[in-house]
């Protein structure tokens, strides 16, 4: 019964996770095009939106974390293949 109840509160966060994983990409796409800057008082208006939006979305699963912090593009691209493959130490 316990590990049936922990299952589900951990698949529902999970899904949850994962839809905010989705609204984050979403932000960034708006960020990124807010590239180049040719308006500075805009541009700094629309981040400000963005971040809000961002804080608001939510947590993220770890692996969507660590995939976007490897090369920022969090696509499967040289850096982002190689998990698991540093040395340590």
């Amino acid at each position: 019964m316990f590990f049936t109840a922990r299952d589900e509160a951990n698949a529902a966060l999970d899904a949850e996770f994962a839809a905010n994983a989705m609204v984050k990409e979403q932000l960034i796409a708006e960020a990124e095009a807010l590239l180049p800057v040719t308006d500075l008082a805009a541009a700094k208006a629309a981040f400000r939106d963005i971040a809000d939006r961002w804080d608001a979305a939510g947590k993220v699963p770890r692996d969507r974390i660590k995939a976007r912090e490897r090369c920022g593009s969090g696509r499967s691209c040289g850096p982002c293949s190689l998990k698991g493959s540093a040395s340590s130490g």
